[in-house]
């Protein structure tokens, strides 16, 4: 199909791709814990770290680092209903 500006549209793919949409979906998507910060949770609740120091200086992170993750982790948790503290 021809529009007044003369290039060709195609209605069908237009219609597929707005079925396909949920129209639940909208927002942010949830945050799913990385590779990364899955590592440094199980290092610190295996308890051979004593201190968040220890795991940054292990995992050659900056400092602090390792005490923003387990505190992001544990938030996300406890709102999704995984954590109770």
């Amino acid at each position: 199909m021809k529009s007044c500006l003369g290039d060709e549209t195609n209605i069908e793919a237009e219609t597929t791709e707005a079925e396909n949409k949920n129209p639940k979906g909208a927002g942010r998507k949830p945050k799913v814990t990385d590779r990364s910060e899955k590592k440094i949770m199980d290092a610190w609740a295996s308890g051979r770290y004593k201190t968040h120091g220890d795991i940054d200086y292990e995992f050659e992170l900056e400092k602090g680092e390792a005490k923003k993750v387990i505190e992001r982790v544990n938030r996300r948790l406890k709102r999704s209903g995984q954590r109770t503290e």
